[in-house]
């Protein structure tokens, strides 16, 4: 039947195809052309179009065309073509025509083939026809036998199937029957088994068919009302179950806490469920309310088990891991809720402020414990690593938790800054980690370092005290580079946070290294424990912006600690000798100590921390920046650690110079005194030390020619003023600081200039404190003529003019300072001259003061 038609329909095409020939082919072609198609399979049709016809025009030597002509072809070829190309086309044609030869002799093989297997299956059609047909016949006489034979067993078996299947109808209404007659004890046990869900999802499937069929049944009321008292109950029991793990509202019937998130759920999908007819939005947003904090507390207690927990595996000395630090319970128990809540809650925003909040405590948590674990850091290489992994099994399980909530449903934004707050949790407990092992180095330093300098100096003198200085800043700064390697190797941070977690710490504690210096040399106690990095500037108001204060607990302080009190009353016991070089040799060597530090602490740091960071290679000197990490900072505090203890040293050499100066100032022996000769030898001693130990290029000096001049040239024309103008020019003097900014004191110039300002500003309080005769006023000015005239040898001459402006000033105090009689006496300036000069050349006088 389908053959049939398929032929039909294929003539149908044929026929149509023929009679619709609008391309003015041939039909015998076109015949032709459908039976090899009926044969070998329809080949895609060419669509044939007017270019067709164009190019078989335009194209008559393309071997494919309908108009090619051999002969042209041939004669353009050898006019156009080498010999060489001639034979090649001859061997491509050749090569063609032989596969051409091939394919047709397969295709007529195939077509014979074909006829053969075409003539034999013609000819048995009619044998097998002629043979079946008594079989036909009986198959078609056994079907009608078949038919007849089901519709009697249809009339006779249809009734008893009607009976079956109203039976089994009645089998499930009894079966119905029985499940609402044994409603109120199935909800009774799913109550008691805690699926309080179930129980009300069956009381709802049961309720519609109670409600149409109990008016009638006194049976079917009973169950109703016991069901409906059942529900009551249930509904009852949740709602105090709610209130009271939520911490709403307490009762005389104290239910047991949850002990899953599933129970919170189970009451919270009961609730819903129960009033989910007249339910209204106040009533959800309190019910989500209600929810969540439930949960918040059933998590609090989690984080209350697993710190009681810890502190139980820490008196019983069992091994802690880095897994039993993090509470990954709670976590899980935080996941489970957001996945149960996510369809339950209406209003996201509840869900959001419930996983932030919840998030928020495990972080202080989980805080709190590494910080305690953190105590023993110091002396227990095992509690570094265990903390080390605890933060990063700490960064992994908040990622984890963080993908798990945007998979249920949470918008990546509301969990965005999760892993961020991890990260930054580990990045204080690291940085927290590497200051502990600072910290401790403080007290290392002391003990190994400063403490033995401090004892050989008190043994052994000044003699020792340049190798000294070189060995201990060697030795401070292997120290350091010990502590800098044990924070790398203790540890799994990540490289960046690491190493800003050791420049953060060895800038601090190198401004801790320069401030206790500063003590050390007797200079006062500023109580700063820890330093914070500020810029140095160059006014006045950033002069302390190293020193930043921290309140933290006076047990903590290095102050505080034993070695330090040790290493304080031995400075101190330095300071107090009575020799008085101790003292300044313990200066000195401080300043030394700066000035190495200042040169050699920041690039040596630097590349420590470069080394231990890639694992102790060592780094190209090249790649090593000053200023990167530590550089300028670190460099200029110490410069200005060495400047406040260059002015301590300038104010015990300057002490020492205004003790000798004002002895006895109203003395007079008629040239200058032998205290102010030993004056200018400490200004002497004092150029020579700083000379050494800056390697300056500080040279001797002859002492210049004191020239004779006319009466009174030598003194200050304000010596010579009396009464308001004396004032008046006295107001627009420029005006000498003793102590200006410290971190401009930091050469040899600077330092003696110091020195002068103080010992002159002490003589000229001493003056002004005295009275004196008309004597002890030549007196002064004989040795204010010989301090001034050999100031050229130690300061330059800016320095110089201001400290001749100082002593002309103790001239002039010395003229305020007389009594009425004496002061309308002159000075003979001619004596005072001659007076000092056969002073200035009697070599052996000079030579306790000259510079060789």
């Amino acid at each position: 039947m389908n053959s049939s038609s398929s032929s039909s329909s294929s003539s149908s095409d044929e026929d149509d195809f023929l009679t619709h020939n609008n391309k003015g082919i041939p039909r015998e072609a076109l015949v032709r052309q459908k039976l090899l198609e009926n044969f070998y399979g329809k080949t895609p049709e060419r669509v044939w179009t007017e270019d067709d016809d164009d190019s078989d025009d335009e194209e008559p030597n393309d071997l494919d065309a309908a108009t090619f002509d051999a002969r042209q072809y041939t004669e353009q070829l050898i006019q156009t073509e080498p010999m060489q190309r001639l034979l090649e086309e001859e061997e491509q044609l050749a090569l063609q025509v032989r596969t051409l030869d091939s394919t047709m002799q397969t295709m007529v093989y195939e077509n014979y083939s074909r006829f053969i297997d075409a003539t034999d299956a013609i000819r048995s059609i009619g044998v097998h026809v002629t043979a079946n047909e008594p079989a036909l016949q009986q198959l078609s006489s056994s079907i009608h036998q078949l038919d007849a034979q089901s519709k009697a067993l249809e009339d006779t078996l249809g009734p008893l199937r009607d009976q079956v299947a109203e039976k089994i109808r009645v089998r499930r209404l009894l079966t119905r029957l029985d499940t609402l007659l044994k409603l109120p004890a199935t909800l009774q046990l799913y109550v008691e088994e805690g699926q309080y869900q179930t129980a009300t999802q069956s009381y709802a499937s049961a309720a519609p068919i109670l409600a149409k069929h109990s008016t009638g049944f006194e049976s079917l009321q009973k169950i109703e009302a016991e069901c409906q008292a059942i529900l009551q109950s249930l509904r009852r029991t949740v709602q105090n179950k709610l209130r009271q793990w939520s911490g709403q509202e307490l009762s005389d019937e104290v239910p047991s806490p949850p002990q899953s998130m599933m129970e919170i759920y189970e009451c919270i999908g009961t609730m819903q469920l129960l009033f989910l007819q007249d339910e209204s939005e106040e009533e959800t947003i309190d019910l989500e309310s209600t929810a969540c904090a439930a949960s918040l507390r059933l998590l609090d207690r989690i984080l209350d088990t697993h710190l009681i927990d810890v502190q139980e595996r820490k008196f019983a000395t069992t091994e802690l891991s880095a897994a039993s630090l993090i509470a990954t319970d709670y976590l899980n128990a935080l996941l489970e809720a957001s996945t149960l809540f996510t369809k339950q809650f209406t209003m996201k925003q509840h869900l959001v402020e419930f996983i932030s909040e919840a998030y928020s405590s495990f972080l202080v948590h989980t805080k709190g414990i590494l910080l305690e674990e953190q105590l023993n850091e110091a002396t227990d290489d095992e509690a570094t690593q265990l903390v080390a992994e605890a933060t990063t099994l700490l960064v992994q399980s908040v990622q984890d938790v963080t993908d798990a909530l945007q998979n249920i449903g949470i918008r990546s934004e509301w969990t965005a800054s999760f892993l961020g707050q991890a990260t930054q949790l580990t990045d204080s407990l690291t940085r927290r980690r590497v200051d502990q092992k600072f910290q401790a180095l403080q007290i290392s330093m002391v003990e190994d370092c400063w403490l033995p300098l401090g004892q050989r100096l008190a043994e052994e003198g000044a003699s020792l005290a340049p190798p000294l200085v070189e060995s201990t800043v060697a030795d401070c700064l292997q120290l350091v580079d010990d502590t800098i390697r044990t924070c790398c190797n203790g540890g799994s941070e990540s490289p960046p946070d690491l190493k800003k977690a050791l420049i953060y710490s060895v800038r601090k504690f190198c401004y801790w290294w320069a401030n206790a210096l500063e003590q050390m040399a007797g200079g006062e106690s500023t109580r700063v424990d820890r330093l914070v990095e500020a810029p140095l500037g160059t006014d006045d108001k950033s002069v302390n912006a190293f020193l930043i204060l921290v309140d933290e607990d006076d047990d903590h302080r290095i102050d505080n600690h034993a070695s330090w009190q040790k290493l304080c009353d031995m400075m101190q016991a330095l300071t107090s000798r009575e020799d008085g070089d101790s003292a300044i040799q313990l200066v000195l060597t401080v300043a030394m100590i700066c000035l190495h530090a200042e040169s050699s602490v920041a690039n040596s740091l630097e590349e420590s921390i470069v080394t231990h960071l890639s694992g102790g290679k060592k780094p190209n000197k090249s790649r090593i920046m000053t200023g990167d990490m530590l550089g300028q900072d670190v460099q200029e505090r110490f410069q200005l650690a060495r400047s406040t203890v260059f002015v301590l040293y300038a104010s015990r050499r300057g002490s020492e110079m205004a003790q000798l100066l004002c002895q006895d100032v109203t003395q007079t022996i008629g040239r200058p005194k032998e205290s102010t000769r030993q004056a200018l030898a400490v200004a002497k001693q004092a150029c020579q030390e700083l000379n050494e130990m800056l390697q300056g290029s500080y040279k001797g000096r002859d002492i210049p020619e004191l020239e004779s001049t006319s009466s009174r040239s030598s003194i200050s024309p304000l010596a010579r003023k009396k009464g308001l103008r004396l004032d008046i020019e006295r107001m627009f003097q420029e005006k000498v600081a003793v102590f200006p900014h410290t971190s401009t004191l930091l050469d040899v110039n600077d330092i003696l200039f110091l020195v002068f300002k103080i010992a002159i500003r002490a003589w000229l309080e001493q003056i002004r404190r005295s009275i004196v005769l008309a004597e002890a006023r030549s007196q002064v000015a004989m040795d204010a003529m010989l301090l001034k005239h050999l100031l050229p040898l130690y300061l330059n001459e800016a320095q110089a003019t201001a400290v001749g402006n100082m002593i002309e000033d103790c001239k002039l105090a010395v003229g305020d300072r007389m009594d009425g009689a004496s002061a309308a006496e002159s000075d003979n300036e001619d004596i005072i001259i001659d007076a000092v000069r056969s002073c200035l050349n009697d070599r052996e006088w000079t030579s306790v003061f000259v510079l060789k």
